[in-house]
């Protein structure tokens, strides 16, 4: 009597479309019996259920030489928090024009020209739910992971950074 059954399907449905593998149920169950004693939105509650499942989620997007991931920059970062935006229906980014396009291009130069490669964008657990959200429609295929998501044993391979502030390039990492 946690939780009504209606929450803990819609925490279930938010997991399945972002992907995560729902095989381990019993995780998924315990980090509900947790967090949604004092937890009531389904979104708070599916990014705690995505922790428990981190072992499972770093392995799902990882290669034989660990996770490759877009960071953000610290600009970056500070200008998507200040760009957050709470209300009652939940949390989403008021952006200007420039941001938003200066963001989708940068989502189509590292997502866009490696299909081959297995990447995911790695963000700080704040921003990963309204960015998520923010990318669903035409970046779908995109994988948001936060780094409260990673184990402690994670192996991450930096590809570069997102950049909206100074020049809104994309900078990939030096090998």
């Amino acid at each position: 009597r946690i939780m009504p059954l209606s929450r803990f399907s819609a925490v279930l449905q938010r997991l399945a479309s972002e992907g995560v593998p729902l095989r381990a149920v019993r995780l998924i169950v315990e980090s509900l019996i947790e967090y949604g004693q004092h937890e009531r939105e389904p979104e708070a509650l599916a990014d705690y259920a995505r922790i428990a499942l981190k072992a499972q989620i770093y392995y799902q997007y990882s290669e034989a030489d660990g996770l490759h991931a877009w960071l953000l920059s610290p600009q970056t970062e500070s200008t998507l928090r200040e760009a957050l935006r709470q209300t009652q229906t939940g949390v989403f980014f008021a952006l200007g024009d420039d941001d938003s396009a200066a963001l989708i291009s940068l989502l189509n130069q590292a997502f866009c020209a490696r299909p081959k490669l297995k990447s995911v964008l790695l963000v700080a657990q704040d921003l990963r739910s309204p960015l998520r959200t923010l990318l669903l429609e035409e970046f779908n295929h995109v994988p948001v992971l936060s780094f409260a998501e990673l184990g402690s044993a994670s192996k991450v391979k930096v590809l570069g950074r997102f950049d909206l502030a100074g020049d809104g390039q994309l900078h990939e990492a030096v090998a």
